[in-house]
């Protein structure tokens, strides 16, 4: 499980998701109860491939820790219009770290296509998370 994820999210970080998202599936089905980080990357897949909801359901199961789960849970509420959901999130996500900011998350995307980038600080902005 761990090869196929951590493979996964280089293919989603590489603009393959289709293909990441495939693997995960396939990882899944021989390990149907696989380590929680795993939700993580699942959600960040769906997340590029906009299956928003999808993604919401993945980041949930990842929990809260690290602070920039509720930032990603947040941001993909934020793409479906849930903006109260969104607001809480960005709450949570404070709360663990008080000095995120957008910038905090451009950061850790560095290594990420522009464009996959620009989508999620797109969701962190229209969840409202601090400039």
């Amino acid at each position: 499980m761990n090869i196929a994820t951590d493979r996964a999210n280089w293919l989603n970080y590489k603009d393959r998701s289709e293909e990441a998202i495939r693997l995960l599936d396939a990882a899944m089905q021989r390990d149907p109860y696989p380590p929680a980080w795993i939700w993580e990357v699942r959600g960040s897949v769906l997340y590029q491939l906009k299956r928003y909801e999808e993604a919401i359901a993945a980041y949930l199961k990842a929990g809260p820790q690290p602070y920039w789960m509720p930032g990603l849970l947040a941001a993909a509420y934020a793409q479906l219009g849930q903006s109260e959901n969104a607001r809480k999130a960005v709450a949570a996500m404070l709360k663990i770290k008080p000095d995120c900011v957008l910038g905090t998350f451009a950061r850790l995307a560095i290594h990420i296509d522009p464009r996959k980038r620009e989508h999620i600080l797109d969701g962190l902005r229209k969840a409202g998370v601090p400039e």
